[in-house]
């Protein structure tokens, strides 16, 4: 279905209503209509000029002279377009929120037959070539909506919020049991927010091969804390041989809390992974696929 109302992902509906505007340009001092073709591309690359600035400075730190100088158009196009910051933000985001939920129910609904494993690492695949296409967009994405007005910014985090649920969908087609346990999954949405959020994880330029590693590797990472939770949360791996369907052996835990009440951060150290909490460690894990 088209932009007027949204698409279909799994079992729901992400809405992601993009605001769009009468063109107006000037041409020898004349206000004049821009053709459809054209105003897309001017609005293209005005959104893009803004991008950059937001990624670079932090979109409360540029002005609107800027923007337009980036993007080698008048200043005049830019008002008549984007009459408002607010507004323009919202286009850059709404329109990345949109290739990047559309990008990422694509692979999970193509990945059906492909069994859960793949299914989910094809889902973390299609975000991180998304992101790694419009990396200024989703640093502005990250950084920049807390300048919205609160009414737009809430509708920001739900659309982000909106494109994550898919990836918790392909968890816990991927942990049989996890998706009736709403306070693990929640939690495990913060870890999944946090592992695709790694700027080093969609720098530009990463190859295909890299990117299926990484993918392959976040992928395991998450079905071991959807599969962690499924005994008990992380204070009962400390008995545990390994992690069966995340392919993750564990190296050693020990207990920090006695609820999964708190969102775990999973990084790379010394070519082991470390999942913490709180700054505190939970379990190092090793053999990730």
């Amino acid at each position: 279905m088209g932009r007027d109302g949204g698409f279909a992902c799994g079992k729901r509906w992400l809405l992601l209503d993009i605001v769009t505007e009468i063109g107006l340009v000037v041409r020898g001092g004349c206000v004049e209509k821009e053709p459809a073709g054209e105003l897309d591309e001017v609005k293209r690359r005005l959104r893009q000029a803004a991008a950059r600035l937001y990624a670079q400075h932090g979109a409360g730190a540029i002005s609107r002279r800027q923007v337009a100088r980036v993007a080698e158009r008048h200043r005049d196009v830019l008002d008549r377009l984007y009459p408002t910051s607010a507004g323009l933000l919202m286009a850059v985001l709404g329109e990345h929120l949109w290739s990047l939920g559309e990008a990422v129910c694509a692979a999970f609904d193509t990945g059906e037959a492909c069994g859960p494993r793949a299914r989910l690492e094809a889902v973390v695949r299609a975000w991180m070539e998304r992101v790694s296409a419009e990396p200024d967009e989703h640093r502005s994405l990250l950084f920049c909506a807390h300048v919205l007005p609160e009414d737009l910014g809430r509708q920001v985090t739900l659309k982000y919020r909106g494109v994550l649920e898919t990836v918790m969908e392909a968890v816990c087609a991927a942990v049989p049991g996890l998706s009736g346990r709403a306070e693990a999954v929640e939690s495990l949405l913060g870890t999944a927010r946090a592992l695709l959020s790694d700027a080093g994880r969609w720098r530009e330029g990463v190859s295909a091969e890299e990117q299926g590693r990484v993918a392959r590797r976040i992928a395991g990472m998450l079905i071991a804390a959807g599969e962690a939770e499924m005994i008990g949360g992380w204070e009962g791996m400390g008995g545990l041989a390994g992690v069966g369907a995340g392919g993750l052996q564990v190296a050693e835990s020990h207990v920090v809390r006695k609820r999964f009440s708190t969102v775990m951060d999973v990084v790379e150290a010394g070519g082991e992974v470390v999942v913490t909490r709180r700054g505190k460690r939970v379990a190092k894990v090793v053999g990730v696929g």
